[in-house]
């Protein structure tokens, strides 16, 4: 028998631990329920306040997004610009919504979330038009728009891969840098991917 002892000792030992472990975890999420509990009562008691200090993202007629070009893709995505063109857009994608309603007041909710949701469909169009100009040759052109994108707080990974692609192609790699510096403000879960891809871009 006293050679199992050990063994018996041991686990014991694993066992009050394990019992430990999980009880302390158990804390943690009932703690962290709680906060979030707190943070979304105390949200919900904030007064309404103005939006005017928010950073509002203008679609101007005259930008590249409105490039006269005869072709039939990009005039459908450029109809996503133009219906942007009098809305409010706004990137939010770093708040949650309790966030923004600690801030601004939930009575704020919904039209701040059209707002973040109008910023989406931004990026995004300007994506798909970008890589719609590459296709055509038009370089420059597809530069342009990705980098007012880049300006805007894109975080999408595409957009940022397809203006890394464009510089190299054209010369223009020395412009990496200026990513890095834009990438590193990010404050998105996409931030630590982007900035490895730029530094694996530059040579």
């Amino acid at each position: 028998m006293l050679p199992k002892l050990p063994f018996l000792y041991c686990f014991l030992v694993f066992c009050f631990w394990l019992r430990y472990e999980l009880r302390k975890s158990k804390s943690k999420t009932a703690d962290s329920k709680n906060t979030l509990f707190e943070n979304e009562a105390r949200a919900n008691l904030t007064r309404k306040k103005p939006l005017s200090s928010l950073n509002y993202i203008t679609v101007s007629e005259k930008s590249i997004l409105f490039l006269e070009i005869n072709d039939d893709n990009i005039k459908k995505i450029q109809k996503n610009f133009v219906d942007l063109r009098d809305k409010k857009i706004v990137n939010l994608s770093n708040k949650s919504n309790t966030e923004l309603k600690a801030e601004y007041g939930p009575a704020n909710l919904t039209v701040l979330s059209e707002y973040s949701d109008n910023f989406i469909t931004l990026i995004s169009s300007i994506q798909k038009y970008a890589k719609k100009l590459s296709e055509l040759g038009l370089d420059n052109e597809a530069i342009e728009a990705l980098e007012f994108s880049v300006r805007s707080g894109c975080d999408m990974i595409s957009s940022y891969r397809l203006l890394t692609e464009l510089y190299i192609k054209n010369n223009q790699s020395d412009k990496i840098n200026a990513l890095l510096e834009y990438a590193d403000k990010l404050d998105s879960i996409t931030k630590k991917p982007i900035l490895n891809l730029l530094h694996s871009s530059i040579v």
